[in-house]
C-alpha cells in the first residue's frame, strides 16, 4: 500500500513538474512574442517621429523660402529705385555741363 501511494505521489510530482516547465515555456513564448510586437511598435513610432521631423524641417525651410522671397522682392526694387534715383542725378549732373 505504501509503495502504491509513493508511485501515485511520484506519478503527481512528475506530472505537476510536466506542467510547470510546460506554463514556464508558454510564459517565455509569449515573452519574447511580446517583445518582438513591442519592438515592431517601437519601429513605426519611431518612424511616425521621424516622417513628422522631416515634415516640419520642410515646413520650415518653405516658410524661410517665403520669408526670403519677399526680402528679395523688396531688395529689388529698392535697387530699382535707387538706380531710378542715381540715373536722375546723372541726367541732372549732366545738365549743369
Amino acid at each position: 500500500m505504501l509503495q502504491v501511494e509513493q508511485k501515485i505521489k511520484k506519478s503527481a510530482m512528475s506530472e505537476l513538474e510536466t506542467l510547470r516547465d510546460t506554463v514556464t515555456g508558454l510564459r517565455n513564448v509569449r515573452s519574447e512574442q511580446n517583445k518582438l510586437d513591442l519592438v515592431k511598435k517601437l519601429g513605426r513610432m519611431k518612424s511616425v517621429q521621424e516622417s513628422r521631423k522631416y515634415q516640419r524641417s520642410l515646413q520650415v525651410k518653405v516658410d524661410r523660402t517665403n520669408a526670403l522671397e519677399g526680402e528679395n522682392a523688396r531688395l529689388k526694387e529698392l535697387v530699382e529705385r535707387l538706380q531710378a534715383e542715381a540715373a536722375e542725378y546723372l541726367r541732372l549732373m549732366d545738365s549743369y555741363r
